[in-house]
């Protein structure tokens, strides 16, 4: 398992997320969680950032349940301006 791969996987698939591929971020996240939970080495990224022992699991849950949210009410946005502009889309 690579934490660098991962955490990169993470980022870019949080902008793209717009159609709904939650089970993917879900499995890199835990991926990610796991590796840590089993003393795995920091992305480098996150190397030198300061540290304070958190659950990492609780605050991953969080921040998925936070993007969700997000997309949950741009989902909602974007339907009632489709709605407002009369666009329709088609079914996939």
């Amino acid at each position: 398992m690579d934490p660098n791969k991962t955490l990169e996987q993470i980022r870019a698939l949080a902008k793209y997320i717009g159609d709904h591929d939650y089970d993917a971020l879900v499995d890199l996240v835990n991926s990610l969680d796991s590796w840590l939970s089993k003393g795995g080495f920091l992305p480098d990224r996150w190397k030198g950032a300061s540290c304070v022992p958190v659950d990492t699991t609780a605050q991953l849950r969080r921040a998925l349940h936070e993007i969700n949210q997000s997309l949950h009410e741009a989902e909602e946005a974007l339907h009632d301006a489709r709605t407002i502009l009369n666009i329709k889309l088609p079914h996939r």
